[in-house]
């Protein structure tokens, strides 16, 4: 049985344990109900005898309140790994983030001298001679017309076919150099932007791999939310975040928390439900250690209680039986009165001394309520005075005394008559 169902039977049968002490004292005043009595007896043992044993489960060293305690004890330290779990990965998570690189960001570079690449100029050489062979305003840097102009007053000076041919060599010679380095600067060019595709590729690459561990980590942190919203249940604490549609919902949430705008109030519930949650188990384990050391303390007081009254009803029949064994051994003769009553006092003694030894109020009750008939017994058989002579076979018997006990064995009647004489 589980813990709440047994501490439900404990309260049914301590509830109707409370209605048969009433039960039991209006039935012992009644005459008439000698075999409800008995029935009242017997369902008042079995209530303590349930008691005990209840208990008994409640508080035995692999009791139900010590499997409970251990249970949430055990669910308390699930929440702590938990906890630490999630804390962990959360903070691994964070590792892998990727800040956004804003176009306009300062690039760091590595200095390595042997990524150095050297780009010459040498045409400018030959350019610059052939510059200062024909003067730049001779040249196509000039306007159109003052540079024809200034052709013709070049032409009509002593300038040499020999020198022309030397700029022109010039000119060629640069143009040469100029295409050749220009070339290496295309490869060159096309080498940087084959690596830069290159790079892109590997970006990418990259990109999906961290994706694909911050997804791992993800479905982790979703299993470990799966647990949390399990413990929750198990312990009866209501989430907020339980109020989302679906676990679905929540991981996907979970995946956007970089850009989620209520990932810190997540992150509030989530640190409020961890302590709400280890604040509600130690109250349950708290309670329950109330409840196991009063059921303790109970255990003794029950067991008390069921000896007493098993003791009581032992007296009780006892006297019964010693009643109905003198009764029956008087053949032609009757038992007087005041030798029932001394034995009906001493079984009255006995029962005020178990009733000074309990303080338990159910028991000095039922006891009292037993006591109290055998004291109504006395009284009826002292009004009835001397027995009549015992040699007169032809006297009248006396009233029947009505003496209200329970005997042991559940067929014979505990309303007690005085027989007649034999007849002669």
């Amino acid at each position: 049985m589980e813990l709440n169902q047994v501490l439900e039977k404990k309260e049914e049968i301590s509830q109707y344990l409370a209605s048969l002490v009433g039960l039991h004292e209006k039935a012992l005043s009644d005459v008439d109900s000698a075999s409800r009595v008995t029935n009242i007896r017997k369902d008042i043992t079995i209530c303590l005898n349930d008691l005990c044993r209840v208990n008994d489960l409640l508080v035995s060293h692999d009791g139900l309140l010590k499997r409970e305690i251990a249970s949430l004890l055990h669910d308390k330290q699930d929440l702590l790994d938990l906890n630490e779990r999630e804390r962990l990965l959360w903070k691994e998570r964070e590792s892998w983030h990727i800040e956004q690189e804003v176009d306009t960001a300062h690039v760091d570079y590595v200095i390595d001298k042997n990524a150095i690449i050297s780009i010459s100029s040498h045409y400018r050489t030959s350019l610059n001679k052939y510059i200062e062979s024909v003067g730049a305003e001779n040249t196509t840097l000039s306007s159109t017309a003052d540079l024809n102009d200034k052709i013709e007053d070049t032409q009509n000076t002593d300038s040499s076919a020999g020198q022309m041919l030397c700029n022109y060599k010039l000119l060629q010679l640069s143009h040469r150099q100029a295409k050749s380095e220009i070339t290496k600067l295309e490869n060159l060019l096309r080498d940087f932007k084959k690596d830069d595709k290159f790079i892109e590729q590997e970006l990418k690459s990259q990109s999906g791999r961290i994706r694909s561990e911050i997804g791992n980590i993800d479905f982790h942190l979703s299993k470990i939310e799966e647990s949390k919203v399990q413990l929750m249940k198990k312990i009866g604490f209501e989430s907020p975040l339980t109020q989302e549609k679906s676990l679905s919902e929540r991981l996907f949430n979970l995946r956007l928390s970089d850009t989620d705008e209520n990932y810190n109030e997540r992150v509030t519930i989530n640190k409020k439900n961890f302590v709400h949650m280890k604040d509600l188990i130690e109250l349950k384990i708290d309670d329950l250690q109330d409840q196991l050391t009063k059921n303790k303390n109970e255990s003794s007081a029950l067991v008390a209680q069921r000896d007493l009254w098993l003791d009581s009803q032992r007296k009780v029949a006892d006297l019964e039986n010693e009643l109905i064994t003198k009764l029956r051994s008087s053949a032609g003769s009757k038992l007087s009165p005041s030798g029932m009553t001394g034995m009906i006092k001493s079984t009255i003694q006995y029962l005020n001394d178990l009733i000074d030894s309990s303080n338990e109020k159910l028991t000095t009750t039922l006891i009292s309520n037993e006591r109290d008939v055998l004291f109504k017994a006395c009284e009826e058989l002292n009004t009835q005075g001397p027995s009549a002579p015992q040699g007169n076979s032809n006297a009248t018997p006396s009233r029947p005394i009505d003496i209200r006990k329970h005997s042991k064995d559940p067929k014979e009647n505990s309303s007690l008559r005085q027989p007649t004489h034999p007849h002669s």
